[in-house]
């Protein structure tokens, strides 16, 4: 047996020894539930250093067990040390077929570095996932069982270009903002000219942002807004902000190109949804949006109307940088800083799934198959040669 044989066999032995033990560790009383969806994000550029972080969001309540196995675009590779490249969960390579696979025992979130190419070019990811514990004893299964990770797929690193006179700003831009904090990007963009008002609109219902605007002093050609919603306090800023936190986030307008000189009487229109008002106890009033620089500061904030799903306030800033949707009552005042006690008690990931756990345990427990861990042991072990058999090399 030669050694490329060697090291395949004994992957797949590793995998199934791995598959087994996810298997066995579920408890007979436990109720499965189904996977979702698993979602890829990638970086919008790629850094100077090449190494970009890939995240895996699984959509899944706990228990679930899920295989995985993501193919990286030609030209990019695997760091050398295995340590470097992913400590979420237990992960095999391939690194001739440039592959990694993964079993996800009750893991939300996988992150796994890879080392971009340094050629310029559009290179696209793909990768395939399989629920273990709804799978059948069928060793014959087909590619039916098979579902496509989704979310982001192309990643493009763009050529190197001279410098230029025209005005028109960098189309990319990274905040340095620590990649696993940020729970969703934004993106709009829009052709920026002299004395007519620039407004970016947003829809989707996780950015609590409606509206980015502006009155520019210059030509400023296409310009990209970039808002991060943060899932905690940004790491640019050195202490949390005043009040009950609803959101945290980074606003950036083009590569830093929105200064006193170029823009004017900027604004930010945003939503904050009632539910959470009501379940905080919140008084609409004390919202305010703070803004940081080099401390906080409390920026002009009006309420212009509310519907069945929030409230909507439109604030008054001087500039972008890091921001967040505060409740702040004014307790007392001296030197004109607010004294509030600062809490951070806005929507947060792992929050919301305790909090979703220990609903789940109140409830009645429906009833179990008979030798549900035994017939799950023997599943797991069956689909196992399914995902060994999507590593194989292709020839």
């Amino acid at each position: 047996m030669n050694n490329k044989n060697m090291v395949h066999n004994g992957f797949i032995m590793l995998s199934l020894f791995l598959l087994f033990i996810a298997a066995t560790i579920a408890p007979a009383s436990a109720e499965y539930t189904e996977v979702n969806t698993i979602t890829r994000t990638l970086p919008d550029n790629i850094p100077a250093n090449n190494e970009i972080s890939v995240v895996l969001e699984i959509d899944s309540q706990i228990p679930f067990v899920t295989g995985i196995v993501e193919t990286i675009p030609e030209g990019f590779t695997f760091p050398d040390n295995e340590e470097d490249i992913s400590t979420s969960c237990e992960f095999e390579l391939d690194r001739e077929n440039r592959k990694i696979s993964f079993c996800s025992i009750n893991v939300n979130s996988i992150t796994y570095k890879v080392i971009a190419s340094s050629e310029s070019g559009t290179y696209t990811f793909s990768g395939n996932w399989v629920d273990l514990l709804v799978q059948s004893t069928e060793l014959n299964e087909g590619n039916e069982r098979w579902e496509t990770v989704g979310g982001d797929k192309t990643i493009i690193r763009e050529s190197k270009k001279t410098s230029s006179t025209s005005s028109s700003t960098s189309s990319s831009f990274s905040s340095n903002e620590n990649y696993e904090n940020i729970a969703k990007k934004n993106v709009g963009q829009q052709y920026v000219s002299i004395n007519k008002r620039a407004e970016y609109t947003f829809s989707d219902e996780a950015n609590p942002i409606n509206e980015i605007s502006f009155m520019p002093l210059k030509n400023g050609g296409d310009i990209k807004t970039t808002i991060e919603v943060l899932k905690d306090v940004s790491i640019l800023v050195d202490t949390p902000p005043h009040g009950t936190v609803y959101k945290n986030m980074n606003i950036w307008i083009g590569d830093d190109w929105a200064s006193d000189s170029t823009i004017s009487d900027p604004k930010i229109a945003f939503c904050v949804e009632k539910e959470w008002l009501n379940e905080n106890g919140i008084d609409s009033s004390s919202i305010k949006l703070m803004r940081y620089t080099s401390k906080w500061t409390e920026l002009p904030t009006t309420i212009t109307g509310e519907d069945g799903r929030g409230v909507y306030f439109l604030a008054e800033t001087p500039g972008f940088s890091p921001f967040a949707i505060t409740s702040i009552i004014e307790e007392s005042i001296d030197g004109g800083e607010i004294k509030t006690e600062s809490t951070i008690e806005g929507p947060n990931i792992e929050n919301d799934l305790v909090e979703e756990e220990t609903v789940e345990t109140q409830e009645e427990t429906p009833a179990k198959t008979p030798g549900f861990t035994a017939l799950l042991g023997c599943s797991v072990m069956a689909v196992g040669f399914v995902i060994m058999r999507k590593m194989s090399i292709r020839r």
